[in-house]
């Protein structure tokens, strides 16, 4: 049943106003009234018209958030999602996720429902398109993207300094007395993937090593197979590495794959640190790997949008989070 405020108050034998004050907590009631108020709305079951609301405030406390994918095998992105739900929850927020699956068409109809539900704010995490990010700034829609952003003018950005990762990741190899570290990482597509490969490179110039070609795979996902499949490539070779960089931990299980198969051993035969820190503590052995912020990344690109919105910050931000190193078991002092 749509109730109205005057429906309430005559249930409570009050003044519409007497309600009305009471829902917003705005104003002076008795506290006899308040309480003959908020039994009639508990018994009524009274659920307020929260877009109606929003009309009146200019804001409906609705947050969009436009993700790349919400694939079960890739929780990458669902830790991020954690991360917004959780920061948006905390700060009086509700979050209306809709999955892109990197369709720029789709994603514009995503922002078309989403501005029909006129939500204060929307959060890309990854963007198909950039001229549909270019839209809702043209929009006035307070807009946050989260990684591999596109270098549309007024955006907010949350990154990760993901060539740091990398340099660490190979020093740590390097310091351990590898010298033949072979790497396995996504098409350098994006800024993400070019800056992990950079990291790779830089810590390898600084110690004169020059990785041989056979030793550097670029697979067109993040997907195990595709893992698999470099590693068998990396194999063939006579000059195997002693120590192997992944930059996602996706393609680290379908390496550990091919190694189990062809019986070698981590770390004893070979070295293995992979990245993002999603499934590395789950595999055999435990990886080290570079743990990626993920769900800060989320909790960040909220708190940013909601401080945007109540004009603590005017100005265009981007914010960099740091990736950390975590050693377990996957690589061997030589």
């Amino acid at each position: 049943m749509n109730l109205k405020i005057t429906d309430i108050a005559k249930y409570a034998g009050v003044s519409p106003a007497a309600v009305s004050r009471v829902l917003h907590n705005n104003g002076y009631v008795a506290r006899e009234k308040r309480e003959r108020i908020e039994k009639a709305l508990k018994e009524l079951r009274y659920i307020p018209n929260m877009v109606a609301r929003g009309l009146k405030r200019q804001k409906t406390g609705m947050i969009g958030h436009i993700l790349l994918s919400a694939q079960p095998a890739n929780p990458f992105f669902t830790e991020i999602l954690r991360g917004v739900d959780m920061a948006a929850y905390d700060r009086g927020y509700h979050v209306l996720t809709l999955c892109s699956y990197n369709d720029p068409e789709r994603e514009k109809d995503l922002v078309n429902e989403m501005m029909s539900r006129m939500v204060d704010g929307i959060i890309f995490s990854v963007a198909a398109s950039s001229d549909n990010v270019q839209r809702t700034i043209e929009m006035g829609i307070p807009t946050v993207m989260i990684e591999r952003p596109f270098d549309v003018f007024g955006i907010d950005k949350i990154l990760v300094d993901n060539f740091e990762g990398s340099y660490l990741a190979t020093k740590y190899l390097v310091k351990r007395n590898h010298h033949r570290i072979a790497y396995i990482g996504k098409k350098k597509e994006y800024e993400v993937e070019k800056e992990r490969f950079q990291g790779y490179i830089k810590a390898l110039e600084e110690e004169k090593i020059v990785p041989p070609e056979s030793h550097i795979k670029f697979v067109d996902d993040y997907i195990a197979d595709f893992g698999f499949e470099a590693a068998k490539q990396i194999f063939q070779e006579k000059d195997r590495p002693t120590a192997i960089f992944i930059t996602s931990d996706i393609l680290a299980c379908g390496v550990l794959q091919f190694l189990y198969h062809s019986q070698i051993r981590i770390p004893d035969d070979v070295s293995i640190i992979g990245y993002d820190d999603t499934y590395a503590n789950l595999l055999t052995p435990k990886l080290t790997a570079v743990a990626v912020p993920m769900s800060d990344m989320g909790m960040t690109a909220v708190n940013l949008l909601i401080d945007k919105l109540n004009n603590k910050i005017n100005n265009v931000i981007t914010i960099t989070l740091h990736t950390t190193l975590i050693e377990r078991e996957s690589v061997k002092n030589i």
